[in-house]
């Protein structure tokens, strides 16, 4: 039997996805690939975009415990969406990635889910399309 994933599996809806900032945020359009941090509405976010769900090292080495994770998500052919996580739904739901080789490896320093992961879905942003592949 192989390993489940926290990831692998649907969780409750998340924290900050109807937050004043993040909304703030994914309606400004896509921040950019590279991690950055944006002050909006007294709180700090850690933003960037990708064709999928893709965690980048650099972004959560930028987290501090009080910020928000919020990902815009644009596959190619579909309407782009985001995820917005606390740093400890961040940790909670994919904290398993950290142990993966390409997340260790200087050249990468990067997960990238090649599927949507289930888990992905409760911290969908609902201002923006659909969430899927």
């Amino acid at each position: 039997m192989g390993v489940t994933r926290r990831w692998s599996t649907a969780r409750p809806k998340g924290d900050v996805v109807d937050h004043p900032a993040v909304l703030k945020l994914v309606t400004r359009g896509d921040p950019g690939t590279r991690p950055r941090r944006v002050h909006i509405r007294g709180k700090v976010l850690v933003t960037y975009s990708s064709t999928r769900v893709n965690m980048k090292r650099d972004a959560w080495e930028m987290m501090g415990d009080g910020d928000i994770f919020v990902q815009w998500i644009r596959p190619k052919g579909q309407e782009p969406w985001a995820i917005a996580l606390t740093r400890h739904e961040l940790e909670r739901t994919f904290g398993e990635i950290t142990e993966s080789e390409s997340w260790d490896d200087p050249k990468v320093r990067c997960y990238h889910f090649p599927l949507l992961p289930p888990a992905a879905g409760a911290y969908r942003v609902p201002t923006l399309g659909p969430a899927r592949y």
